[in-house]
Order: C-alpha cells, then sequence, then structure tokens
C-alpha cells in the first residue's frame, strides 16, 4: 500500500510538472510573438508623413515656414531601410533591430544635399543628424496610426499613417533616392556653337594614386551645371557634385561645388 502510494505520488507531480512546463512555453511563445509585433518591420508596406517634431520639453526642434511644411516630408520602411523624401537631396539609411522597440541605425552621407532654401537645409540636416548612426526608441501611436521616434535625447518625431488614396504606393520614395558623386571637369568655349545650340566642351579629370591626371575626350557640354556661369574668355576647371535618381525619369542634377581654376583665353 505504502509503494502504491508513493507510485501516484510521482505521477502527480510529473503530471504538475509537465502543466508548468507547458505553462512556461506559452509564455515564452506569447513574448516571442509580442517581439515581432513590436519591431519596425510590422510597419512596412506603409507610407507615413511628418506631423511633429518636439524636444523633451516639448519644444519645436523646426518650425514649418512658407518653403518648408511638414506634409512634405515623408517616410518608408522597407527591408530593415528607412526611405524619407522632401528635405533637399532624399536619403535612406539601413538599420538593425536591437531589441523589440529599438533600432540602431547605420552612418548617412549626406553632405551633398541640394536644397532649394535655407529653412528646408536646417530641417533636412536635423532629420538626417536624428536618423545619423543612432539608437532610437519606437512606439506605435494612438488609434494605430501614429509611427514615433524617440532618440536617447527624448527629441522626438511623430509620423501619420497615410492611406493608400492618399499616396500611390512607396515606389514613389524608394525610386527618387538619390546617388550622389563628386567629379573634377575641364570646360572651355568650342571654336564654334554646334547644331544643337552648345557652345561648350567639357572633359572629364581622372586622378589616379598619385594625383596624376588623366583625361576624358573633349564632347559637347550638354547638360547644365548649377551655380557656375561660364564665360567665352575663360578656360574653367571646377569640382561639381553630380545627383542621380535611381528613377529614369528624374533628370542628373549637377551642382558646381567651387571653380578650381579659371585662365583667360589667348587671343
Amino acid at each position: 500500500m505504502r509503494n502504491y502510494f508513493f507510485i501516484l505520488l510521482c505521477l502527480l507531480c510529473i503530471t504538475s510538472c509537465d502543466q508548468v512546463k507547458d505553462s512556461l512555453t506559452q509564455v515564452k511563445n506569447n513574448t516571442e510573438q509580442e517581439n515581432i509585433d513590436n519591431s519596425l518591420h510590422q510597419y512596412e508596406a506603409k507610407n507615413w508623413q511628418l506631423i511633429e517634431a518636439f524636444d523633451k520639453d516639448q519644444k519645436p526642434l523646426f518650425l514649418e515656414s512658407i518653403d518648408f511644411k511638414f506634409d512634405a516630408i515623408n517616410l518608408v520602411i522597407k527591408e530593415n531601410t528607412i526611405y524619407l523624401q522632401g528635405i533637399c537631396s532624399p536619403f535612406h539609411v539601413s538599420f538593425t533591430q536591437k531589441e523589440p522597440s529599438v533600432i540602431m541605425t547605420d552612418v548617412i552621407n549626406y553632405d551633398n544635399a541640394v536644397c532649394d532654401n535655407s529653412n528646408s537645409l536646417k530641417a533636412g540636416q536635423n532629420i538626417v543628424d536624428f536618423f545619423n548612426r543612432q539608437q532610437l526608441s519606437i512606439s506605435y501611436g494612438n488609434l494605430n496610426d501614429r509611427l514615433i521616434f524617440s532618440n536617447p535625447k527624448k527629441d522626438t518625431l511623430v509620423f501619420k499613417e497615410l492611406s493608400s488614396e492618399t499616396v500611390d504606393n512607396d515606389a514613389n520614395i524608394t525610386s527618387n533616392i538619390v546617388n550622389s558623386t563628386t567629379a573634377y571637369m575641364e570646360i572651355k568655349p568650342a571654336k564654334s556653337c554646334d547644331e544643337k545650340g552648345n557652345c561648350f566642351l567639357v572633359r572629364e579629370i581622372f586622378y589616379d594614386n598619385q594625383f596624376q591626371k588623366t583625361y576624358s575626350e573633349w564632347l559637347p557640354l550638354d547638360f547644365e551645371i548649377e551655380n557656375l556661369h561660364l564665360s567665352p574668355d575663360f578656360n574653367v576647371t571646377i569640382k561639381l557634385n553630380i545627383f542621380k535618381a535611381q528613377d529614369p525619369n528624374i533628370k542628373t542634377k549637377y551642382v558646381l561645388d567651387k571653380v578650381l581654376e579659371q585662365t583667360p583665353i589667348k587671343n
């Protein structure tokens, strides 16, 4: 009889242990599912528009103006990358999910931003600094249509989800991302204008590891270089920035960085 009760007690202990194990497994599964639900990836395939930007004291990080509006700033998340446009030159930044509600962003190269005005430049640089190599906490705001980013200083950007009727799709943003490069060019007046009205010739300058120069062939200058004023009386050597969008329908932009040399033409 004593052995019978001992065996019964063991069976009860085994049953209780299995129930506890099942409960712990369920908690673990629920936690893992919650972690997935709180990750930034759940916000993919949606379009977001900036509506607020403030610091820890609820003071604005930057202000709207006649030539800069929050609703021009759009954000899309796709494949571990955040895409933003509406701030000077569009940019994108990769991120790593560190915790369920925490991401770490990579470095952003935004040195060659092209802005139409100083207000856009200032706001754009603030937003770039916010996302550049930062640990950011994320949350999903009231009514499930707010995406909120906060940095360690408690600066906060709030984005509102846009309906499908408001925007076409996220390709409109990702296709407008600009790749920027720096180039060196020499420009001189042509002996005569060609049939397309191109009156200057241009060739690219290449530098090797010993800073020795080589050149491309002379070609008609058939594109505009912003901020560069050419004269038929001078040869110029310039440094310029080239901004090329992924969308082939968007025209490549050439912007003067500096004039390196200007030589009068001898008659």
